[in-house]
C-alpha cells in the first residue's frame, strides 16, 4: 500500500540528519522539497521548522521556498496574519527554535 505522508515525512528527515552526518551538502531544493512534502502531509510547523534550518545552516531561502512555504501552510488550513508571513521573510533569524531533526516528532505537530 501507499506510505503515509507524514511517514514519509519522517522517512525524509532521517536522510536529511544522515546526509548532514556525513557532510553531504544539503542545498535549497533538498529544503525546498521538505517544506512541499510537509506541506502535503498537513505538517506546516514542520514546514516552518524547515526554513528555520535553512537560515540555520547560512542558506537564504529564495522567492520560490517561500512560495512552498506559503503554500503549505495555506493547505493546512491554518490562519496566519499577512504580517506574520512578511514579518518572518524580513528577519534573518526568527525567534522560534526549529525541532531538532534527531528528535522530530512528526505525530505531535
Amino acid at each position: 500500500g501507499e506510505i503515509d505522508p507524514r511517514k514519509q515525512i519522517e522517512m525524509a528527515l532521517d536522510v536529511l540528519a544522515r546526509m548532514k552526518n556525513e557532510k553531504i551538502k544539503v542545498d535549497e531544493g533538498v529544503y525546498r522539497a521538505l517544506i512541499e512534502a510537509s506541506g502535503r502531509a498537513g505538517c506546516h510547523l514542520q514546514a516552518i521548522a524547515v526554513l528555520e534550518e535553512m537560515h540555520e545552516q547560512g542558506l537564504r531561502p529564495d522567492a520560490w521556498v517561500y512560495g512552498s512555504l506559503i503554500k503549505a501552510v495555506a493547505d493546512s488550513q491554518v490562519c496566519v496574519t499577512p504580517q506574520a508571513v512578511t514579518t518572518h521573510m524580513s528577519t534573518p533569524k526568527a525567534d522560534t527554535t526549529p525541532v531538532p531533526w534527531s528528535d522530530a516528532s512528526i505525530e505531535n505537530l
